[in-house]
């Protein structure tokens, strides 16, 4: 849609460089110091599953990630049937207990990890606090390009979580850890990682 809109690439026009001064927050990141909460279909069709990595380490002050499995742009979850969920709950409970935490001043919990690769194995270490469960989430393509793919849940897997590189393509993964906040129900994630078959 950018591309035959004329988008991308940006032209290079002033009235085109203003615009992507105002409209690209990478361009003003510095100022951007206040807690973001950041929601992501696994199968948008708009970006690479792994956009975010490009930019995470970048940002500012305190961050959050939900991956919202088998969900497009609109964040609406679809079974393996092809059903669609009526809402989006996921995305609806976490954005909701992300902004009861700022306004009332509810602590979020301290979601850290990280990911270790060696031989077409990753390790990813996960500090989680006190979370209700852990699951791995995982998906696999021929290609770099997972919007078509079917994302299952692992709720076996305990941190340190090991995912093999496929024989053949490409696997992606992550973690993702339930929480509550004064009863409200919701999920916060790991960056997403994917591996090549060797």
């Amino acid at each position: 849609d950018y591309t035959e809109r004329g988008l991308v690439p940006l032209p290079d026009t002033t009235e085109a460089r203003h615009l992507w001064q105002m409209i690209d927050p990478w361009v003003y990141r510095e100022r951007i110091t206040m807690p973001k909460m950041i929601i992501n279909g696994t199968n948008d069709p708009y970006w690479p599953q792994d956009a975010l990595n490009t930019y995470w380490d970048d940002l500012k002050g305190d961050k959050y990630i939900l991956y919202v499995p088998n969900a497009g742009h609109d964040l609406t979850e679809v079974d393996g049937n092809g059903k669609k969920d009526l809402l989006p709950m996921r995305a609806i409970n976490t954005l909701a207990a992300f902004a009861r935490s700022q306004i009332f001043n509810k602590e979020m919990p301290n979601l850290s990890w990280v990911c270790k690769e060696a031989d077409g194995v990753c390790r990813l270490a996960v500090q989680a606090g006190k979370p209700k469960a852990v699951r791995v989430w995982v998906a696999d393509a021929p290609t770099r390009d997972f919007r078509k793919a079917r994302w299952t849940e692992d709720k076996a897997a305990t941190s340190p979580f090991e995912v093999t590189a496929p024989a053949k393509g490409f696997r992606v993964f992550y973690a993702e850890c339930d929480y509550e906040i004064d009863g409200q129900p919701f999920t916060l994630c790991t960056q997403l990682r994917i591996l090549e078959a060797k």
